[in-house]
């Protein structure tokens, strides 16, 4: 009995007190050049966790998308943030780390083509509208007209008139 209690105990405080992948990404120091090269890799699985998952309030979920921001604030490339996702975020506040999360992979995924911020704001949307589509959120306002936009494949002209 006193080691059921034991391993019982055990057990409920490494649950407690254990740190979950992505907050143990963002507890790593990122300080230098090579350290948010090296560090590409866990953003983009990040990013990847992020989109692929429908939206839930737990501590993985959130600190997937803080390391993304904190990556993002000292890598070695200039991302520029656009209003179009701010505007799709009213109803649904968690989209604004879907577009962070779209943003970095499309980057990342083309970074040797070097896209330009307009290529990088049209992938960035066009991963948040998949993931808009893929969990059937509600769509209202700015929302269903940027999904109607991406349905018929205006996105970038809908996006950059």
């Amino acid at each position: 009995m006193k080691n059921l209690i034991a391993f019982s105990l055990l057990l409920i405080s490494s649950t407690l007190f254990s740190q979950g992948k992505y907050e143990s990404y963002f507890n790593q120091e990122l300080n230098s050049k090579e350290d948010y090269i090296d560090a590409e890799p866990k953003v983009l699985e990040c990013a990847e966790f992020i989109l692929g998952s429908k939206p839930i309030d737990n501590k993985e979920y959130l600190m997937a998308k803080l390391y993304i921001v904190k990556w993002m604030e000292g890598a070695p490339y200039t991302f520029n943030l656009y209003s179009n996702a701010g505007k799709a975020d009213k109803k649904h506040g968690h989209l604004y780390g879907v577009y962070l999360a779209g943003m970095v992979t499309f980057y990342l995924e083309n970074k040797d083509d070097e896209p330009s911020e307009k290529e990088i704001e049209v992938g960035a949307i066009r991963h948040l509208c998949v993931h808009v589509k893929k969990h059937d959120l509600q769509r209202k306002g700015y929302l269903k007209k940027l999904m109607a936009a991406y349905e018929s494949n205006n996105l970038e002209e809908f996006l950059f008139p």
